[in-house]
């Protein structure tokens, strides 16, 4: 009825409607607020699907069902609780909605379909209700700063979800080992170990907190406010997608005792310009510098035994890559510099060939 219409920015409907229709409001990209009456029993199918400005939308306690993809890459949509009459969430559901961060599961609800909150990077926290039977494949994968379940439900295989690597807890009261500090969400361990899992402030420039050796996967993803970033002494690693799609970044400092730069960990940071590599580094995992285009040179130290398939792929401006070691190592993958044509220079010394 409304699919396309792309100056559509409110919507508040009023008298008896019983059901939103699939495609409803499809690739209504305006669309910012929905207010849905007490008596609609059903959302359909794609009814939301790809409303990229979407903030907010009123759930009523009539409805039953939401259908599949239902607000499926609503990518500006920040919370939804579920009331109790909600039964069932259809595949695909909150598929990718990468800002949605506070997400309520009320009793009552009894099924979730497959890959319903897929990619919503910034949920950190969730409780599965006593209700829930049915929790669907890959339902929560994706969802990289997630880390405390309460699982109050009656699903026992939560690997097939996405959510065994979590705290898991079965009462709500339990104390949580998630604090914030100085906008960073941070994660103690039952042994202490402390890992950074987000961002949720608005310096443009934060220091990671000390103490902090752990940058988990997708800490960071999508993190738009952030231009320099500091990593602290201590951090070893910086997980897969730690910093994907930070189109804002420029420049990264990271600590002498960084070891290890996994699969994807600077993806799509197209602004990032500068970034050193720590003489410990070991290991430089497949796309870790994918699409970062504006990098124009780099050193990669001798430390390095080992720069997998496709390293820096899609780095566009870079121009030369130094390279410490006297010539490539023999666990260097053959296609380390695929799709870089960047002059490679070995036995770098510090300005010059050794």
């Amino acid at each position: 009825a409304f699919s396309n219409c792309r100056s559509l920015k409110r919507v508040n409907v009023v008298g008896k409607v019983s059901y939103i229709g699939n495609n409803t409001f499809i690739y209504c990209d305006e669309l910012e607020s929905v207010t849905l009456p007490y008596g609609v029993l059903g959302i359909g199918n794609n009814a939301f699907f790809s409303c990229q400005k979407l903030k907010s939308v009123n759930i009523p306690d009539s409805v039953t069902t939401i259908g599949e993809t239902a607000f499926s890459n609503c990518s500006e949509l920040k919370s939804v609780t579920l009331p109790g009459s909600v039964t069932n969430v259809g595949d695909d559901a909150f598929f990718v909605c990468r800002k949605l961060s506070e997400v309520v599961l009320s009793e009552g609800l009894t099924s979730i379909g497959e890959r319903s909150f897929f990619g919503c990077v910034g949920i950190m926290s969730i409780t599965l209700p006593s209700t829930l039977t049915t929790d669907g494949q890959d339902a929560f994968n994706g969802c990289y700063r997630l880390a405390e379940v309460c699982n109050l439900s009656q699903v026992t295989d939560l690997g097939r979800t996405g959510l065994a690597d979590y705290d898991l807890y079965t009462d709500v009261n339990a104390e949580s080992r998630l604090s914030e500090v100085d906008g960073f969400i941070v994660r103690t361990s039952e042994n202490g170990v402390k890992s950074v899992i987000n961002y949720i402030g608005n310096n443009e420039k934060p220091t990671i907190p000390a103490g902090v050796t752990v940058v988990r996967s997708g800490a960071f993803a999508y993190i738009d406010v952030i231009r320099e970033i500091v990593v602290p002494e201590g951090v070893e690693a910086i997980n897969h997608y730690a910093f994907t799609q930070c189109k804002n970044l420029v420049k990264v400092t990271l600590p002498s005792t960084l070891i290890y730069i996994y699969d994807y960990a600077f993806d799509g940071c197209e602004n990032l310009a500068s970034v050193n590599l720590p003489d410990k580094v070991e290991k430089i995992r497949s796309f870790a510098f994918n699409e970062c285009r504006s990098l124009t040179d780099m050193v990669i130290p001798e430390s390095v035994t080992k720069v997998f398939a496709n390293a820096f792929s899609g780095c566009s401006g870079m121009q030369t890559i130094y390279c410490e070691a006297e010539s490539q190592p023999s666990e260097w993958d053959g296609l380390w510099q695929n799709n870089c044509s960047a002059q490679v220079v070995w036995n770098y010394n510090g300005g010059s060939e050794a």
